[in-house]
């Protein structure tokens, strides 16, 4: 199985990170929170899990849970491609150490200078904003999407617990 560890070099003036390509959005994500991302991933099953979660994925010898974020959103779970990728996420919180995301692309490294490259997107409606995404956000002319990670965590936490009882 092949893979590559990112790696990034922040200076004081910016911020490195990565822009993930999903079926239907473009995550944007501090370098600090990405383990590795690893090509070519074969996805073990699982007899119960969520409906948002493909299955496990074995990564130096521990199983991650492989998660969609379209589908832990709310939105249609994406099919696996021919060749799946997956972004290995450091978690937040020391009980579920890492989770694993499907990618539908490869992920692109980005550096967000602090003079403001960076804007937020407004709102329409706070009622509709979902818990999973910090906001929304243009970074030069493309959209992207800030996850809550403490949330998606959160989710998956409860959701392997529930699929394990």
């Amino acid at each position: 199985m092949s893979q590559q560890i990112l790696k990034a070099v922040e200076s004081p003036d910016s911020i490195s990170s990565l822009l993930v390509g999903l079926a239907d959005n473009v995550l944007l994500l501090p370098m600090s929170a990405v383990a590795e991302v690893v090509r070519q991933v074969q996805i073990q099953g699982a007899e119960t899990k969520p409906e948002w979660m493909y299955g496990w994925l074995s990564w130096r010898d521990r199983q991650l849970p492989l998660i969609s974020f379209e589908a832990i959103t709310g939105g249609e779970k994406p099919a696996v491609p021919e060749r799946p990728h997956a972004l290995i996420l450091n978690s937040l919180d020391g009980e579920l150490p890492f989770y694993a995301v499907l990618l539908q692309q490869f992920p692109s490294p980005v550096s967000i200078a602090e003079d403001g490259e960076l804007k937020a997107l407004p709102s329409a409606d706070k009622k509709s904003k979902k818990s999973e995404m910090l906001m929304q956000v243009v970074l030069g002319e493309k959209n992207a999407v800030i996850p809550n990670l403490e949330e998606i965590e959160r989710l998956c936490l409860q959701g392997i617990k529930k699929s394990n009882k």
